[in-house]
């Protein structure tokens, strides 16, 4: 046996190993969910995706109104904590600072948990996190409690444009999307209504 047709033999070998532990046929990326037909958000019904979207719109309506119901409370936050105009007015910024920093969190856990897991914890926390900030002994307290509550509603500003999105298709989506675009801005304009 010569030296060539032993390489070429060896050659042979190291191929067909190599086709069995690597699929040459193109194969699903290991990141992208596959659904089947009754997981899919695309196929629900035109009714039920509706209700998804109103709930996610009023969730986020809900959440940026409470950023701004703070707007007229400074003066009850410098009687019963004896703080300075300067330090009630962070009420409101530590709030806005937890919608900010929240998404860097909640956005990558929520392809991780899914969506919904999400949601729920999220406006869990989020509702069981005002009640310190009503009832807070302290400003320190408060405050703390506002950003924190800024940090677990910000699920509904940086996960709803996905879970949207998922549920309809390009030529559906308009409709939905400007209705959930507009309630953040709708938000801080009633903050200050119901909290005034």
């Amino acid at each position: 046996m010569s030296a060539s047709s032993s390489t070429t033999a060896v050659l042979q070998t190291l191929r067909k190993d190599a086709e069995k532990i690597i699929d040459t046929t193109p194969n699903k990326d290991s990141f992208e969910v596959y659904l089947d037909e009754r997981e899919d958000p695309k196929n629900l019904s035109t009714l039920r995706k509706w209700i998804a979207v109103v709930v996610i719109s009023t969730a986020a309506l809900c959440v940026c109104c409470a950023s701004s119901v703070a707007a007229f409370t400074e003066e009850g936050l410098m009687r019963d904590f004896h703080v300075s105009k300067i330090v009630s007015i962070l009420s409101i910024s530590f709030f806005i600072e937890g919608l900010g920093l929240g998404p860097l969190l909640i956005g990558p856990l929520s392809e991780v948990y899914g969506r919904n897991t999400v949601y729920r914890v999220s406006y869990s926390l989020f509702l069981v996190c005002n009640f310190p900030v009503a009832f807070s002994p302290n400003i320190v307290v408060h405050l703390i409690f506002r950003f924190i509550t800024g940090f677990c509603g910000s699920a509904f500003l940086s996960v709803a444009g996905g879970s949207i999105t998922d549920m309809f298709d390009d030529e559906t989506v308009a409709n939905p999307m400007a209705f959930y675009t507009i309630c953040p801005f709708i938000g801080p304009v009633l903050g200050p209504l119901i909290g005034g």
